[in-house]
């Protein structure tokens, strides 16, 4: 009868132990700030007769759901960043089975996500019209945050693989 595991494996296994906690950790979390973005304002823009007009709670998750729309509207760059959510969502998949893949992913997901920082207009309603960012509020923040977090799990992936 074979042993189950030899001593080496086991070996392995003890040394990824702390390693895969804190992997699922930063993951768990990460998802949790990620779905708590969808909840929160996610900007404010500037109106076209003066003042701000700020998004409302669940903003985060219509952006989520319907920003990709921007693109088909003719939108510029600024519709790109959208694509970080479905690199997001493959990443956090892959981020067990193929770290090097989900850090890949996660970090283009950070860098589209970052790139919203350098403002730009963003369609307003259905018409088609545009406003200019002017306030990034707290929905953008976590979701920025969610970004850097998952870099983060896939990176640990990445290092639990080659222990």
């Amino acid at each position: 009868m074979e042993p189950l595991d030899s001593p080496e494996k086991l070996e392995m296994m003890h040394r990824n132990e702390p390693i895969e906690k804190i992997r699922r950790r930063i993951w768990i979390v990460t998802l949790i700030i990620y779905c708590a973005s969808m909840l929160c304002p996610t900007y404010c823009t500037i109106r076209e007769y003066g003042g701000e007009s700020c998004s409302g709670i669940l903003s985060g998750l219509g952006a989520t759901l319907f920003g990709w729309l921007g693109i088909l509207v003719g939108g510029k760059g600024i519709y790109l960043v959208w694509f970080a959510n479905p690199l997001f969502i493959i990443g956090l998949i892959m981020n067990k089975k193929s770290p090097t893949s989900a850090l890949i992913l996660s970090i283009i997901a950070c860098i589209l996500s970052l790139a919203f920082l350098l403002g730009g207009e963003v369609l307003i309603n259905e018409a088609g019209h545009v406003a200019q960012i002017s306030t990034l509020q707290i929905g953008y923040w976590l979701w920025l945050t969610s970004m850097v977090l998952l870099v983060a799990a896939s990176f640990y992936s990445l290092r639990k693989e080659k222990v």
